[in-house]
């Protein structure tokens, strides 16, 4: 799947144009299957188009990015961010509405909260990490930063998360509380041994 995002800058305020092309056009679903074989068992919502999609720890539940149409050829400007169960016990259920191509959700250890960087409808420039409770549906958003974050993941212990942002020509890997409250920047060791740079300005690009 080709995905292709163009700005309108000519609008005064302005808009972004999702396209979406596919040799074959067809949407992109969820099912699960058996490993000792047998037909599999479509799961989640049965219309519009899965973007990305991630299983809790235990395998209980789904998180899943949504596009409201299943037709590949149109424009997407908003998606569903959705949760629900594996064996369809529990009804789908929509947490909020984001926009373009957001990240892959991330579960937490104990599958309590998930996190994913995405934008909200109101403004397709302005990502953020936002955070889920899977339990309550309740969705929360970290304050913008000056840094673009780009890639996240939960710390082995789940009270914080390692984030991977850029501004400008640097990149940084840092970490926060689950509040976005306090940040440390990290550092990478870089060949030869004993040779330390900070992360904010060695890291993008560099393996």
């Amino acid at each position: 799947l080709l995905a292709r995002r163009s700005a309108l800058r000519d609008e005064p305020e302005p808009k972004r144009e999702f396209i979406v092309g596919s040799e074959r056009a067809n949407p992109r679903g969820l099912a699960r299957g058996s490993v000792l074989g047998g037909a599999p068992q479509p799961i989640g919502p049965q219309d519009g188009h899965v973007q990305a999609y991630a299983v809790s720890p235990d395998g209980s539940q789904v998180a899943a990015i949504m596009a409201d149409s299943d037709q590949l050829d149109m424009g997407w400007t908003t998606s569903r961010v959705v949760l629900f169960a594996v064996d369809g016990s529990v009804d789908v259920r929509e947490v909020t509405r984001i926009t373009g191509f957001p990240g892959t959700p991330t579960w937490s250890p104990d599958g309590r909260p998930l996190a994913l960087i995405a934008s909200l409808p109101a403004d397709a420039d302005d990502a953020r990490i936002r955070l889920i409770d899977a339990a309550t549906g309740e969705f929360t958003s970290f304050d913008a930063r000056e840094e673009t974050p780009t890639w996240i993941s939960f710390t082995d212990d789940g009270e914080g998360l390692l984030v991977h942002s850029v501004a400008r020509q640097w990149s940084r890997l840092s970490r926060t509380d689950l509040r976005g409250a306090e940040w440390e920047a990290l550092e990478v060791e870089i060949d030869p041994p004993g040779a330390r740079r900070g992360a904010s300005q060695f890291l993008g690009g560099h393996g």
